[in-house]
């Protein structure tokens, strides 16, 4: 998984907002991706400055670009799927060992470029109060 690469053709696009565990999140996503998933995957964070915190900006989300640049008709949605099904296995085991301290915090705010692959999101997902599952239209990456 590489930060900020610039990446062409096919891409499913998650998002990920966890306010102030967002780069704590990403972290561990990035430590627990099996590394043959993590291949297909860049990740771009969205930072901005919180008034009356540190001088360096803070992570206020995240965007795991899956890339789909296969030759092979259909292996695109396999390896999408396969992706998003272990990102959100991993968000889930960090909802399970950190549900104490989230649960006065923000929602987990989740969400894909194509609506037709939140399924593994809701299975692996859905039972969590705090995780909001959404369908962006058209998200973007963040300038970098």
């Amino acid at each position: 998984m590489t930060d900020q690469k610039e990446t062409s053709g096919v891409q499913e696009l998650l998002r990920i907002e966890a306010g102030p565990y967002t780069e704590e999140l990403k972290n561990f996503i990035y430590r627990e991706l099996p590394r043959d998933t993590a291949h297909h995957i860049d990740w771009r964070p969205e930072r901005s400055h919180a008034p009356g915190l540190a001088r360096e900006p803070v992570t206020t989300a995240i965007t795991f670009v899956i890339n789909l640049n296969l030759p092979e008709i259909g292996s695109s949605a396999t390896i999408a799927g396969a992706a998003i099904v272990a990102i959100a296995g991993v968000i889930k085991h960090w909802m399970n060992l950190n549900a104490a301290r989230l649960r006065e915090h923000e929602t987990i705010t989740v969400a894909l470029k194509h609506p037709e692959l939140q399924n593994p999101l809701f299975e692996e997902l859905g039972k969590f109060e705090k995780v909001l599952i959404e369908n962006e239209d058209k998200p973007t990456p963040p300038k970098v």
